[in-house]
């Protein structure tokens, strides 16, 4: 078998830099909702505070005030966009690389405990990415540890699916092919024109909910499988992630999870080479 085109270092270039277009729209959209962070938004600091802060020094209170109100907090998306763009384009060998790498993190670290909720899947393999491939490129570079870093991307991936398609096979909705429907219907991750469609077409919501469980489940397969059939798992999840995001509104599954997929390659290269 031919040697992997890319080097470790490449694949988590490209591992961030998808992750890093997936960030940047993701903290274009928290700018665009700035006034939520205000005292009458749903993430007002003004009541957040009262259970965050478990503090009585005025010095650190003071400090947290001014981060973590409104202009704190668009000066904390705007410092995370120029580091993300930095991460796009700077080498990632280069110390503007790493810095850049690590203001990402402490600014999600931050963004995060500030708003307490609201974060998902796609958050936690975000971080994942994040600050494995921070340090293993950043901190601890050696090639046996990047190598590892590379398998542990991977592994998560292809368990974070197994899991959601285990748990949908112990769902009688999902089992039923109720589920998809259901889904689309709701006010919050759905849309008329998709839900209309499946309205009335039991076997394809049957079909369609199965072939999630199923795909989800396996994904672990695509690993030992020759290459065509591990590619087409792939672009199932490709398919299965834009779907969600125009349907459902869920951008960031998209990017996070396709940014594991450079590792997934790497991680079915080295399996099959060896």
């Amino acid at each position: 078998m031919p040697s992997l085109p890319l080097s470790a270092l490449e694949i988590y270039k490209a591992i961030l830099v998808i992750c890093s277009i997936g960030l940047v729209i993701s903290t274009l959209e928290f700018f665009c909702i700035r006034r939520s962070f205000g005292a009458d938004g749903v993430y007002s600091w003004a009541v957040f505070s009262a259970f965050l802060l478990k503090t009585r020094n005025v010095t650190l209170t003071k400090l947290l005030n001014a981060i973590f109100d409104v202009p704190g907090v668009v000066v904390l998306l705007g410092i995370r966009l120029l580091a993300l763009l930095c991460i796009l384009f700077a080498p990632i060998s280069s110390v503007i690389f790493k810095v850049s790498l690590a203001v990402v993190i402490l600014s999600i670290l931050l963004f995060s405990w500030r708003k307490s909720f609201g974060d998902d899947g796609a958050d936690q393999m975000n971080m994942i990415l994040l600050i494995t491939t921070w340090l293993c490129t950043a901190i601890l570079e050696k090639g046996l540890l990047l190598k590892v870093g590379l398998w542990f991307i991977a592994l998560q991936s292809v368990l974070s699916y197994g899991t959601a398609g285990i748990a949908k096979l112990v769902s009688p909705t999902w089992r039923s092919g109720q589920a998809v429907l259901g889904v689309f219907s709701t006010g919050g991750y759905g849309l008329d024109w998709a839900a209309h469609f499946l309205q009335g077409r039991s076997l394809l919501n049957y079909l369609l909910c199965w072939s999630v469980m199923l795909i989800e489940s396996g994904f672990l397969v695509a690993l030992f499988l020759p290459f065509p059939y591990a590619v087409m798992f792939l672009i199932w999840g490709v398919g299965f992630h834009l779907l969600c995001a125009i349907i459902m509104g869920l951008n960031n599954f998209f990017w996070a999870f396709l940014a594991s997929y450079p590792a997934v390659i790497y991680v079915w290269w080295a399996i099959h080479a060896s």
